[in-house]
This record gives structure tokens, C-alpha cells and sequence, in this order.
């Protein structure tokens, strides 16, 4: 059992190891990395469908976990710019989820989850672009 003292918050921490060359703190570290990525999983798990695969071979599967983890790390840039100039706190699955929807919309995302309501208020789509018909001649 390793002790480690938490300076800022004044907590102790309990530890079990049998790596006894290591120091608290290395010990605290990992244990802090670790559970980092147990949360990257279990965000991946709950955000992202990866119950049903879209291809059977090891290729496929391995290209649909990857753009699983990009999309993953795409919101959590959303979030933490989102959260760097804005005043509300959101969650990581609300962050997720409004990008689902809104993602064939013109909205600017940063500007709606910094204020939705003012954001949907100046809310403007974009003029349409001229574009050419196709004319089929028979």
C-alpha cells in the first residue's frame, strides 16, 4: 500500500502496488494516467456505436474504432475552446449530441454554446449560391 499526500486539496491518497522501487508520486501518476484513459473508453463507449461494425475484416474494424477516437478528440476541441470563452459548462455527451444535430446546419457552434439563445436570435442562413441547373436534351 503506497500514501500519497495531495498538496492543493490536502487529500491522502491510498495506492496498492507491488512495485516497491517506485515513489508515491510515480505510483499516484500512473494511477492518474490510467484513469484517464478509463474514461476516454468509457466516453467512447457511451458516445460512439461501436457495438455493430460496419465491415468484417480486422481492416474495417480497426478504421471504425480510429474514427471513433478522431471524432472523440474533434468534440473534446469543441468542448475545451467552447468552455475556454464561454460561461457555461458542458457536457461532454451534450456537446456530442448537439453536434449530431447541427451538423448539416450553417450554425456556428462555439458561438451557440457560448449563448444559444442570443445565437439562435442572430440566427441568418446563408444566401443561396447560384447554381446550374442541369438540363437534360433529348
Amino acid at each position: 500500500m503506497v500514501h500519497y499526500h495531495h498538496k492543493e486539496s490536502g487529500r491522502i491518497f491510498r495506492f496498492v502496488t507491488n512495485n516497491t522501487k517506485w515513489s508515491p508520486t510515480t505510483v499516484a501518476r500512473i494511477y492518474r494516467q490510467r484513469w484517464d484513459i478509463e474514461m476516454l473508453f468509457k466516453r467512447i463507449k457511451q458516445n460512439y456505436p461501436l457495438r455493430d461494425f460496419l465491415g468484417d475484416s480486422p481492416n474495417a474494424i480497426k478504421i471504425q474504432i480510429w474514427c471513433a477516437f478522431i471524432a472523440d478528440l474533434l468534440v473534446t476541441i469543441v468542448r475545451d475552446r467552447a468552455h475556454l470563452t464561454g460561461p457555461r459548462r458542458w457536457s461532454f455527451s451534450g456537446v456530442a449530441s448537439l453536434l449530431r444535430i447541427h451538423l448539416h446546419t450553417y450554425i456556428d457552434v462555439l458561438r451557440f454554446l457560448r449563448d444559444p439563445d442570443r445565437a439562435l436570435i442572430d440566427y441568418k442562413p446563408p444566401e443561396p449560391s447560384p447554381q446550374l441547373s442541369l438540363q437534360l436534351s433529348l
